[in-house]
């Protein structure tokens, strides 16, 4: 991750943040690999909370954070990490050094093609794994802090989790937008087709807290043609939040906590699917009704009620 300049008042607030996260790293990797992991684990967290304290909100913490250290195959598709919104997970082929990780870069060492290039510069050296632990355990502690616990207010007081709220008002569009007894199916539907929204907006804070990136940089840099799906999810929500006027995600997750109505999350729905469908060749705008495109099967359910 880039190093980012800060004044001596805030780097010692962020060793007090660093020093007050209490880790327990659980699975198959010695001490000194469940060391490095706990320090990435403490120094991630600490950037999250600094970042919303900068612009008055404190993330819901707990007393200790766990980190599952968990054997994924290959077989299944390359997980780098999850999170729940209690635990943390990380697959042990990407921590370095570890029997996992020296299986998957033998495998990606001989691969061929832009994909097997892409992973192989990403996950199959000790220095790029370094990198992609830390990318990716930041990218999960922002999904914790930020989405998927409820965000602390300058007076104590909560808000609903960004993704509560954020299919609350999918599921008002859709039902908004269906017609008859196929409005049963609004909160499926709803969770069908969130996640490129909660993901294309925490991929730009990720790069905003431990990259330094504004949204600018990011919409410049991901596009649709991107190597992942997470590319063209990056460039929609670095795109949504420009046209709204945010430069710092932390900024959006701000005026989201302190909109009772639910304008800000709306906004940002419409926004991010006018740029979603953009970034995909449509040149169609956002619908009224917000609606995302969702699984065939579950079209299939609603044409056949």
């Amino acid at each position: 991750m880039t190093a980012i300049a800060v004044g001596s008042g805030e780097m010692d607030r962020l060793q007090r943040l660093y020093d007050e996260t209490r880790v327990d790293v659980r699975g198959p990797v010695d001490a000194i690999r469940a060391g490095f992991l706990e320090r990435v684990v403490k120094s991630t967290s600490a950037a999250a909370k600094n970042a919303m304290i900068k612009v008055g909100l404190y993330p819901t913490t707990l007393s200790r954070e766990i980190l599952d250290v968990v054997p994924m195959g290959a077989d299944k598709g390359l997980t780098a990490a999850y999170t729940n919104g209690e635990r943390m997970g990380i697959n042990a082929s990407i921590v370095p050094s570890t029997p996992y990780h020296i299986d998957l870069a033998n495998s990606l060492r001989y691969a061929r093609g832009r994909l097997a290039e892409y992973l192989y510069e990403r996950f199959g050296t000790q220095e790029g794994a370094e990198e992609q632990v830390m990318y990716s355990l930041g990218h999960e502690r922002l999904h914790d802090y930020t989405q998927l616990r409820p965000i602390v207010r300058g007076d104590g007081s909560r808000a609903k989790p960004f993704r509560t709220a954020l299919l609350e008002a999918m599921t008002d569009s859709y039902r908004r937008g269906l017609n008859g007894r196929a409005k049963v199916l609004a909160p499926l539907l709803a969770y069908l087709s969130h996640t490129p929204l909660l993901e294309g907006l925490n991929e730009v804070a990720t790069e905003s807290v431990y990259n330094g990136k504004s949204v600018n940089h990011v919409r410049s840099e991901r596009t649709s043609r991107g190597v992942t799906t997470y590319d063209g999810f990056a460039a929609a929500g670095a795109t949504a939040l420009a046209r709204m006027g945010y430069q710092d995600p932390m900024e959006f997750y701000s005026a989201f906590a302190h909109d009772p109505s639910g304008g800000v999350i709306r906004d940002y729905v419409s926004n991010f699917m006018g740029a979603y469908r953009g970034l995909n060749g449509s040149g169609q705008r956002a619908q009224q009704s917000m609606m995302m495109p969702v699984p065939a099967y579950a079209t299939a359910c609603v044409q056949a009620i």
